[in-house]
């Protein structure tokens, strides 16, 4: 084996260590309150997709707005 081998591999040995060590010492709280789901009714500020009330919904867009809203019917 050659030097550079040797120090390579003391070397990889070195950082998986620390890296165990380092997992040991990371402690992540937990959160005193559930985190809620954010449901969006529009999108959000600065979104370059707007909703046109003032503009019917296609076929195909009253399709899959039916299916969103009653996954049963459509199955």
């Amino acid at each position: 084996m050659d030097a550079w081998s040797i120090t390579a591999s003391f070397l990889r040995a070195v950082g998986r260590s620390l890296a165990a060590a380092g997992a040991i010492w990371v402690y992540i709280p937990v959160p005193d309150e559930p985190a809620r789901e954010r449901i969006l009714l529009t999108p959000p500020p600065g979104h370059p997709e707007r909703l046109r009330p003032d503009v019917p919904l296609s076929a195909v867009e009253r399709h899959l707005a039916r299916s969103l809203s009653h996954p049963e019917d459509t199955a």
